[in-house]
């Protein structure tokens, strides 16, 4: 199922694969739950291979720790398939090969497949990457993250292929009924609506925004080292230097150095830089701050403003809010893996829920930080009433790996719920401006260092989702689970009266 997402993103073969594990008998709760979890761990394997190798190249520990600890997240991850199909099979009994029974049917079994995608992404903070309806970025589904979101777009995906498995089921049994010229139907009227929600502005643009994202490209390995940091602000220093942008970002930890610990010559340098170019510099930095007799370590990202006082340290702040489990931090409990990773940053505090928004020049712009563009409420917070979301992220982490095109991905899909442009800077790659329909306007490739100038279009209004969120998503899914059982006994309830 993996080549459904970046950088292949072959979304129907998606599709195929859920209906082919739709397909498969499960007699007994036991095995359905066997059956998924197999499934689950030949989809996280091979989607987050990278993982393991990461592990190893940015840590302490040997290949074997390495294994086991990778081995854990994907066990974990696989639960959630396991349990949705788990549940279907239970479902099973309440089944009926009647017309009438047909979309019921596959609208429960896409509801039992988007709820445990939901609470994948919710459950012990949430760990949403690979959800299922980010394969539909470029299919002719993904407009529908406008209104319904990733978890629509999920269920949409789960529903298209429960009724391609029910066609093959006829197929099989040779019993063609209407099922099948309703499959056609239910197939074309869901493309013609995506066709159609492609041409719907939920929102209008109020203005442009020049921006530069710099892509340092700098290796991780030397990242923490003084030869690192001297490369990080010679790299960054040059690639500022000549910017006409109104926001210039550098991306997550650009200089990783906490930031009050910085040179004051380097301060000064970058103030002179922002003044003389009038220009805003976004940076990704850590910053400690001590409060009641514990000091407490943020990722943070800062701006420096044109004319800003020397007596400042930034102008802006914003602080990371959700942080990566067991990678900037580590849940209760498990504090003996982070002696075994034994990693640079690995305890940071989690920032403010609510956090203002960068403004510039009356220009509302809300700021990300990586793993957090993975849930969409959480973004949906971040941008608020703002104009456009700045992203920043370092995937140095996973050098050479499917994981940058895979986050500019989970990007184009925040851009279609939000209606709004996305812009990310990244150390390794990729630098991306992507508008209000989740495409991609101008990207620079992964592994080289450069620069992306372009100028955005800022909006306003809200889509949909930006009302109603996973309120009407969530009522679907619950209500069909529940409602399954109880027109299946009913009518086999009033089949026994006629009877007798």
């Amino acid at each position: 199922m993996t080549v459904a997402y970046a950088p292949v993103e072959a979304w129907w073969f998606q599709i195929i694969c859920l209906s082919g594990l739709f397909l498969l008998p499960k007699a007994r709760i036991a095995e359905g739950f066997c059956i998924g979890f197999y499934f689950g761990l030949g989809w996280f394997s091979f989607g987050m291979w990278w993982v393991l190798p990461a592990i190893v190249r940015h840590s302490h520990t040997s290949w074997s720790i390495a294994f086991l600890l990778s081995s854990l997240l994907l066990v974990y991850l696989s639960l959630f398939p396991a349990l949705a199909v788990s549940v279907l099979s239970a479902l099973n009994k309440y089944g009926s090969e009647q017309p009438h029974y047909f979309l019921l049917r596959c609208g429960t079994t896409a509801s039992v497949w988007a709820l445990s995608e939901w609470f994948r992404g919710n459950l012990f903070s949430g760990f949403p990457w690979l959800a299922t309806g980010y394969a539909q970025a470029s299919g002719p589904l993904s407009s529908f993250a406008s209104i319904a979101g990733i978890f629509g777009l999920t269920y949409l995906s789960a529903l298209c292929a429960a009724m391609l498995a029910s066609v093959c089921k006829e197929l099989e049994q040779r019993e063609y009924t209407k099922i099948i010229p309703l499959v056609i139907l239910s197939l074309t009227a869901l493309y013609l609506a995506g066709q159609g929600l492609q041409r719907i502005e939920w929102t209008e643009g109020k203005g442009t925004l020049r921006v530069r994202l710099m892509q340092g490209n700098l290796s991780q390995q030397d990242k923490f080292s003084s030869i690192g940091v001297r490369q990080a602000i010679h790299t960054y220093g040059k690639l500022m230097s000549d910017s006409q942008a109104e926001l210039t970002v550098l991306p997550e930890t650009a200089i990783p150095i906490e930031w009050h610990s910085q040179s004051p010559e380097l301060l000064d340098a970058w103030r002179k830089t922002a003044t003389d170019r009038n220009t805003s510099i976004l940076v990704g930095t850590v910053i400690s701050t001590q409060k009641q007799e514990r000091l407490m370590t943020t990722n943070s990202a800062i701006a420096m403003m044109p004319g800003s006082s020397s007596a400042l340290a930034y102008d802006y702040r914003y602080d990371k809010q959700h942080l990566l489990p067991f990678g900037e931090f580590f849940p209760t409990g498990s504090r003996w893996i982070e002696s075994i990773l034994d990693q640079n940053y690995s305890d940071f505090t989690s920032g403010n829920t609510y956090q203002a928004p960068l403004v510039i020049n009356n220009k509302k712009i809300g700021v990300s930080i990586c793993f957090e563009n993975l849930f969409d409420i959480g973004t949906l917070n971040r941008v608020g009433d703002g104009d456009t979301l700045i992203s920043i992220s370092n995937f140095a982490w996973f050098l050479g790996s499917a994981a940058p095109a895979q986050h500019l991905q989970i990007a184009r899909v925040r851009a279609i719920e939000l209606g709004r442009w996305v812009v990310q800077a990244s150390n390794t790659g990729r630098t991306a401006m992507i508008d209000q329909h989740g495409r991609i306007r101008h990207a620079l490739e992964e592994d080289v260092t450069g620069v992306l100038d372009g100028e955005i279009q800022l909006m306003t209004g809200k889509t949909p989702f930006m009302h109603f969120r996973n309120g009407p998503i969530l009522f679907i899914c619950f209500l069909q689970i529940i409602f399954l059982p109880f027109v299946y006994l009913g009518r086999k309830s009033k089949f026994k009266v006629r009877v007798c």
